[in-house]
This record gives structure tokens, sequence and C-alpha cells, in this order.
């Protein structure tokens, strides 16, 4: 007897999805003794990604404008971030995600405010493509960080799935009228958010994965 293929479980059409890096990585613990030692540059800095949010044209000189109110130079902004950024690794599931979306062909996008680490999240190869909000000089919940990858996929923002995590993902997501998978409120493990992009696929192409992690 044939299986029945259900189909995805999003009830809008999509051509591609678009990953942020919060949503698919874990923080692995900061030097509390450098956040304390760099504690007046941060603060500055969180001050200057604030005002950003809503003032791309401050985006470009996001380090000037934290060492200006620190009082430090732009070299000292940038060791600082460097000694308190935490380690990342992948959530787990994740590869086995990601090899399922490949398999069918989906196009799959990545998208962070700062530069990310590709390394946990399996190397550059496999992403149609990733938007740094720094590099262009917006920052979520801009929907300039989904133009390009909407451009280079060749459909609207409206049909790109977001896979996010947080408020900023979930007003960028209205913001560009797509449909969002929220971690927290759609799904906690990746295998969720495999049945609701791949529908029945999903279960099938699992089964084929030995060793795989998922939760």
């Amino acid at each position: 007897m044939n299986r029945t293929v259900r189909e995805p479980e999003l009830d809008v059409p999509f051509k591609g999805v678009v990953f942020t890096v919060n949503a698919i990585t874990v923080a692995g613990r900061a030097s509390r003794r450098a956040r304390l030692r760099h504690r007046r540059v941060l603060r500055a800095f969180d001050q200057a990604v604030l005002a950003a949010r809503s003032a791309p044209n401050q985006v470009a000189g996001l380090l000037d404008e934290a060492a200006r109110v620190a009082g430090v130079s732009r070299e000292q902004v940038e060791r600082a971030l460097a000694d308190t950024t935490p380690p990342l690794s992948a959530f787990e599931g994740l590869a086995t995600l990601l090899n399922a979306i490949d398999q069918h062909d989906l196009p799959r996008a990545l998208i962070s405010d700062r530069p990310a680490p590709l390394g946990p999240l399996g190397g550059p190869r496999g992403w149609t493509a990733v938007v740094c909000g720094e590099q262009i000089a917006h920052l979520r919940p801009s929907t300039r960080l989904l133009e390009p990858i909407a451009e280079t996929v060749g459909v609207p923002t409206s049909e790109l799935v977001l896979v996010g995590e947080g408020p900023l993902d979930e007003a960028l997501a209205e913001a560009a009228g797509c449909p969002l998978l929220l971690r927290g409120r759609d799904w906690e493990g990746l295998a969720v958010v495999g049945r609701k992009l791949l529908g029945g696929t999903w279960s099938g192409y699992t089964r084929q994965m030995r060793g795989s992690t998922m939760r």
C-alpha cells in the first residue's frame, strides 16, 4: 500500500527558508571576568545598537559610536566584543534538518545582526545566502536583511519562511509579511520545524538518518 505523503503544515506557499542565527544556535558561557572588565564598553555598544535598530544610518558607525560614548578607541570596542562574545554551537538536530532541506532542493539562508561563525552551522556550503546586518547597515527587524535573499531566490519576501527566536524576529516577519516559525512558540526542537516545512516527507527522511540527535 502506498504511503500518503502529507503536505507541510504551513498553510501558506513558500519557496525558501531563512534562519536567524539566534534561533539555531546555543550560546556557551562568556567569561564573567571579561564582561566585568569591559562592562563600560559593552554598555555603550548596547546603547548604540538600540539606537541603530530604528535609525539605519547609524549602523555603519556602530563601533565608532560605542567608542565615542565609552571614551575609548574603536580597537578597544572590537577587543571587548571579541573577549565577551560567547562561543556558539549548533542547536540539536540542525545537521539533520539542513540535509533534509537540501534533499528537497529548498533554498536556505542565514541572517544575523553581527558576523556569525559558520563553522558550527555546517560551514558556508549549502547556504543560498548569508546576510549580516552590520555589513549592509541594517539590523533586525529591518526587512532589508531579507530583501537580498528574496532577490537571490527570485520570490517576494512573503514567500520566505523565517525560522526565528524572540521579539526582533517576530517583528521582522510581520514587517516582511512572511510566515514565521518562532522558537518557544511554534517549536522547541528542530524536528518540529522539519515536519512543518516538509510534511510527511520529513518522517520518511529522518528514518534514514542513522545516529541522528534530534529532539
